[in-house]
């Protein structure tokens, strides 16, 4: 499932049909759809409806006000010679550009009023984040080991981050990307330094929390800092808040 950044659409479902909601009157409008759907993904601005199948190797553009589908982009063949599935999809801020991953392959960069494949960079063993910067010059992917950081126009890498992550988002102004792993916790790195920041830790179902920069400086609730990290020194555990001297 996904929505809509304004928070006014919602697509769900798979196959053999999806469905395409407006949150603000529960409208529902249910679409035919060609194969298992993987992901979706919607445009900036609400017009557009991206979705992607693991059998069928398509990606499909919806029109979101009409339900009518628009174009299909046709992904090529996995490594493997197999029909391997799309795993993300990402718009561009702009939303002239849509960004793809492939299970076990790169990255494809496609022209959204054309349908046509721009370029094709990169490598991953799966696709588990994918986010455009705010600016739409920056790209950032993932899989199971590493998550990297792409010029977009160039598809040359700008930075290789030594962390899974199972999403991704920039902040408004592309100075911060938050990856979050799936530990549950979350990464923060610095795009203007290119070096990790903080990781942010929160316990499930409680407001206790806890944050350890890679220098080893920590804040958190009184919880947080006994129950979510341990320092390991030598076979035995210490609580980060044994080190506030």
């Amino acid at each position: 499932s996904a929505d809509s950044r304004s928070g006014r659409w919602l697509a769900r479902g798979s196959y053999p049909a999806f469905q395409l909601i407006e949150t603000s009157t529960l409208k529902i409008r249910q679409i035919e759809s060609p194969g298992r759907i993987t992901c979706f993904a919607f445009s900036p601005d609400d017009r557009w409806l991206a979705s992607a199948g693991i059998f069928d190797r398509t990606i499909k553009l919806w029109d979101v006000a009409t339900g009518r589908e628009v174009r299909t982009f046709d992904t090529p063949l996995g490594r493997l010679g197999a029909p391997l599935g799309v795993s993300r999809l990402s718009f561009s801020p702009d939303g002239r550009f849509l960004a793809s991953t492939m299970y076990g392959e790169g990255i494809d960069l496609w022209e959204v009023d054309t349908g046509d494949k721009l370029r094709s960079f990169g490598s991953h063993e799966n696709g588990h984040a994918l986010a455009f910067g705010p600016a739409g010059n920056l790209l950032v992917s993932s899989d199971r080991r590493t998550t990297r950081i792409w010029d977009a126009a160039s598809g040359g890498q700008v930075a290789s981050i030594s962390r899974s992550s199972i999403s991704a988002d920039f902040s408004p102004d592309g100075r911060w990307l938050a990856l979050g792993s799936p530990d549950g916790s979350i990464g923060l790195w610095d795009t203007a330094s290119q070096r990790e920041a903080a990781t942010l830790i929160a316990l499930p179902g409680s407001a206790d929390w806890l944050v350890v920069t890679p220098e080893g400086l920590f804040d958190g609730s009184d919880q947080g800092m006994q129950k979510l990290v341990m320092w390991r020194i030598g076979n035995r555990l210490y609580p980060p808040d044994r080190f506030f001297a």
